[in-house]
């Protein structure tokens, strides 16, 4: 690395700027002016950090990178020089440039990491390039004169606390793009009113726009009813409900609740909610969305319930020890079922072999031939968390699964779905699929597999075990490799082959 300082406080820099490399800027004539000098390719982590003298910065196009807290904390920063060609900005990059207030990111952009403009208070206005998908946490958070923001029709995801105490913006417009938006995202957002949301489905976690309100309600069972109303600030706020009382016999959930003179629908069945309780039927409204883990677990005298028309997941453990259970009748909105979900209900004793609750195998019952294949039938859209692994049960249960035929039409498989069966050799995976499930299939004896998506589909963690290879379309194995939970585990290190 070259350096050198002029009277009038520009510092020029080339050469190699990697990782805990100590940048010597001490001078009799103190710098306010940086000018990174092109054919350096990254800057790295905490290269400047702290370096209150410095008012400008201008980067070439050869950076693609600037590493973790590399200017962090550069108090007097004012001014960011971006060309295209650039592409990431590191974990808290720019936290705490206090002054930072002019800034305009380059095209190039594809990835802001965690809090890297966090405590930018004088930053107004930031124009979020389209290769960008992904918001990460903080990555805004406490930007307290942040007015004006742009977020472009492609982005996926708005991670947690991402804009949390940006007290100044008042209004956001979220693209239909945008399928997440995560736990306190536009907390503290004290004047943010007016807020314009895409039509379709979005996910949106509980306080992603503010706390919480707390009320109590009577359902028509006579039963009363505690409910935590979420977002209420937003036209897409909703309840979660659990009893205050034990309930017994016929239970009948509210759909809406009352509060302040507004009604928001029940979506959400609490952790825990009605476990234990002398309950024999449950009814539940077409507003429910999600039962959490554990909902109805050891309600050993539930004999049926009605699940409603728009139930999406059900917990872990939700129907455990629900002994006289003899059916669940899943609408075909429900993508995602839980790990042990319906252990020990009549359900179970009444099948044997793979089981099936409508659209969903939920798993196996009983014991594995040798050598055996499995083909799950026509009609199947998903596959539940841990179906064909028990955890802490005899994982020999499992050994003799040697291959399974997946259904064109499948869309999602769980939470490790097939964990730990260790002579699995085979599983076609069709075009249909949305989702793997983390750990889909580790722990068990594929090599090899082939996907026919030019993009990488979603996965909740890496669904292989290390080494594997991996199939991809022509012109598609750049793609897998940049992509997070596919290529960018380098202890995974699956092998792209395109074919």
């Amino acid at each position: 690395m070259t350096y050198s300082i002029t009277d009038d406080g520009v510092l020029t820099v080339s050469g190699s700027l990697p990782d805990g490399c100590e940048v010597p800027v001490k001078s009799k004539a103190p710098f306010r002016h940086i000018v990174i000098e092109d054919g350096v390719q990254a800057i790295g982590s905490e290269n400047f950090k702290g370096l209150d003298e410095l008012e400008e910065l201008t980067l070439p196009s050869s950076v693609e990178k600037i590493g973790n807290e590399a200017f962090a904390s550069c108090r007097n920063l004012r001014r960011i020089h971006f060309s295209e060609g650039f592409s990431t900005i590191g974990k808290e990059a720019f936290r705490s440039c206090v002054s930072l207030n002019g800034i305009r990111l380059p095209k190039t952009l594809t990835s802001i990491r965690h809090g890297a403009f966090m405590s930018c208070d004088a930053l107004g206005k930031i124009k979020i390039p389209k290769g960008v998908k992904t918001l990460e946490e903080a990555v805004f958070c406490g930007c307290d004169n942040l007015r004006d923001v742009s977020l472009p029709q492609g982005l996926q995801r708005i991670n947690g606390s991402a804009f949390s105490g940006c007290s100044a913006l008042e209004s956001i417009i979220i693209p239909s793009s945008v399928r997440y938006i995560g736990q306190w995202a536009f907390d503290r957002c004290e004047k943010l009113q007016d807020i314009v949301f895409p039509e379709g489905d979005i996910r949106i976690d509980g306080n992603a726009f503010g706390k919480e309100a707390k009320c109590v309600v009577k359902g028509e069972d006579g039963f009363s009813y505690s409910c935590t109303i979420y977002n209420k600030n937003t036209d897409r706020a909703w309840a979660s409900i659990r009893p205050t009382e034990k309930v017994e016999s016929s239970v009948i959930v509210p759909a809406h609740v009352e509060y302040e003179g507004k009604s928001y629908p029940v979506t959400i069945i609490e952790k825990d909610a009605f476990s234990g309780m002398n309950i024999k039927s449950v009814v539940l409204p077409d507003t429910i969305v999600e039962i959490k883990d554990s909902a109805f677990r050891s309600c050993r005298h539930l004999v049926e319930i009605s699940l409603g028309n728009s139930l999406r997941k059900i917990g872990d453990l939700a129907f455990e020890y629900c002994e006289w259970l003899r059916a669940l009748d899943l609408p075909d909105s429900v993508i995602q079922v839980g790990y042990h979900a319906i252990k020990d209900t009549r359900i179970l004793e009444l099948h044997r072999g793979v089981i099936y609750l409508g659209h969903v195998l939920y798993g196996y019952n009983g014991w594995l031939p040798e050598h055996s294949y499995i083909e799950v039938r026509e009609g199947t859209t998903v596959i539940a968390d841990s179906a064909f692994n028990r955890k802490f049960e005899d994982p020999h249960d499992w050994k003799n699964l040697e291959g399974v035929v997946l259904p064109d039409g499948l869309k999602r498989i769980g939470e490790g779905a097939f964990y730990k069966c260790r002579n699995l050799k085979f599983v076609n995976l069709p075009k249909s699929l949305e989702f793997i499930g983390g750990s889909a299939f580790s722990c068990t004896s594929i090599q090899e597999v082939t996907v026919s998506w030019k993009k990488p589909i979603e996965t909740g963690g890496a669904p292989f075990d290390k080494n594997t290879i991996i199939y991809v379309p022509k012109s598609s194995a750049e793609a897998y490799s940049k992509k997070d939970r596919w290529g960018l585990y380098n202890w995974l290190n699956y092998k792209f082959v395109e074919k």
